[in-house]
């Protein structure tokens, strides 16, 4: 994330921690094109500095030190967004896989080519999981 970028309220943030420079450009080619503002993990190590700036909707990272982060954050961190992880060790929207991992959705990289499709599943699947949870949340937060 460039120092000088600013959001805007209407903006659909994504972080990304792709090493992989093919399959990088493929998910955040694909992200701009869904309107979502890409911003790339600087390093492993400043991830989780990075992921609290900012309420990301979703993250999009490879089985790499990011992920073993992500898998140990408390839930109250990560409820607010989508992840997927994108590894050649698993096989495609296989849901057991993915909750093995602590992430909504796995994708092979051999289905890169089916990536939007796959993105606007999983992101649908969680807000509406996600919905109820935080209209709940909000009417509590009310009264």
């Amino acid at each position: 994330m460039a120092e000088s970028e600013f959001l805007n309220a209407d903006d659909k943030p994504v972080l990304t921690a792709i090493e992989s420079e093919d399959i990088r450009a493929k998910v955040d080619a694909t992200l701009q094109e869904l309107g979502y503002v890409v911003h790339n993990v600087e390093s492993h190590d400043a991830f989780p500095s990075q992921f609290a700036q900012i309420q990301y909707e979703v993250m999009i990272l490879e089985d790499n030190k990011t992920l073993e982060t992500v898998q140990e954050m408390p839930m109250s961190l990560r409820r607010h967004c989508t992840f997927l992880l994108i590894s050649s060790a698993f096989e495609t929207m296989h849901p057991m896989q993915g909750w093995g991992q602590s992430v909504h959705a796995v994708v092979n990289p051999s289905d890169m080519e089916n990536i939007k499709a796959i993105l606007q599943k999983v992101i649908a699947d969680n807000e509406t999981f996600m919905r109820t949870f935080f209209d709940v949340q909000k009417k509590l937060a009310e009264s």
